[in-house]
């Protein structure tokens, strides 16, 4: 549906291995007429593109001084040791991930994403990783909206994209780079339309299911953090089981889903009992929000120390006063 600009784009790396060049050309190779724009594995540093850093090859004092020799391109993580994570932190904000081992859905949606920035502009070089969020584009908020409804049509009009919802098939159909746009902060037009126009006749026969969008546009929109209808204080679990297609573009979303399925959990012990980043499983939450896959909760009030041992001391001597009653009345004193 994209109507990104075919260009040329390269891909260059920093501490990957032999073996994840080799696996990475192959998935290149099965990606050609796949993915938006001819992308090159040649590691031109002055070509646009992405730049591919396995975190758990590259040292922390010198990831920035490395990365400054790619200025026009786009960063894109990997790493499968838990610890590279604290190096992350390092990484511009805009910067991608991608699964270790590589698995070839995952590639083709961090190149198109990436072609969409690169062809708009959208690249941000410079800014550390965003440690908070304290509010939401125009349309992600729309899209939002938009996901609690249960019928009707509404267009949403961006500067370089349109998207036709059709609320009661959840489906969409959309032209232009809506990801690139997803943080600007200008308005966005929502109109409601009628199925007699024939721009919508045309609109739904093209459109697709929307799960796929809502997805991606989750994943990408907190950059860490939680989106801003999500309380930090709260506790999540899926309603239901995320759609395959969905669950298979990233290889630790399958293990996400489990971990999210049995009961109301927070996202911080899931991240320490599945040993993945905060980050990942925060993407993630956000991505079965805007889906409409999440039940929310609050969490435990957890009593602090000293207010507990108090308590049980109190419950003690009551217990105390109450044997020494029964016994002085048996004793009929």
């Amino acid at each position: 549906m994209s109507t990104t600009t075919h260009r040329s784009f390269d891909i260059s790396q920093i501490g990957m291995t032999s073996a994840q060049e080799t696996v990475l050309k192959s998935m290149l190779a099965m990606l050609q007429g796949r993915a938006n724009g001819d992308w090159q594995f040649s590691g031109a540093a002055d070509t646009p593109g992405i730049i591919i850093v396995n975190l758990d090859a590259v040292q922390a004092n010198e990831l920035q001084a490395q990365l400054a020799r790619y200025p026009k391109k786009i960063v894109a993580a990997i790493h499968e040791n838990a610890a590279a994570a604290q190096i992350a932190a390092q990484l511009p904000a805009d910067s991608l991930r991608l699964d270790a081992p590589l698995r070839v859905m995952n590639l083709l949606d961090t190149l198109n994403l990436a072609a969409q920035r690169l062809t708009t502009g959208v690249v941000q070089k410079s800014a550390p990783m965003p440690q908070m969020q304290t509010a939401a584009s125009p349309l992600l908020l729309a899209l939002h909206d938009l996901a609690q409804r249960t019928e009707g049509i509404l267009q949403i009009a961006l500067d370089q994209a349109q998207l036709t919802f059709f609320i009661a098939e959840k489906k969409v159909f959309f032209e232009g780079m809506v990801l690139a746009q997803l943080n600007q902060t200008t308005a966005v037009k929502v109109t409601p339309l009628s199925i007699s126009d024939p721009a919508v006749q045309h609109a739904i026969a093209l459109s697709q299911p929307w799960d796929t969008l809502l997805w991606q546009t989750g994943l990408q929109a907190g950059q860490g953090a939680l989106l801003p209808w999500l309380a930090g204080d709260c506790t999540y679990r899926l309603r239901r089981w995320p759609e395959s297609g969905l669950l298979s573009r990233r290889a630790v979303f399958v293990r996400l889903a489990a971990h999210f399925s049995k009961e109301l959990v927070t996202p911080e012990s899931v991240a320490q009992n599945a040993r993945m980043t905060l980050r990942d499983v925060t993407d993630f939450v956000n991505a079965c929000s805007l889906c409409g896959y999440l039940v929310t909760g609050k969490r435990a009030v957890v009593e602090a120390p000293a207010a507990a041992a108090s308590a049980a001391a109190d419950s003690s001597k009551e217990q105390k006063r109450s044997l020494f009653g029964k016994i002085r009345s048996k004793l009929g004193l």
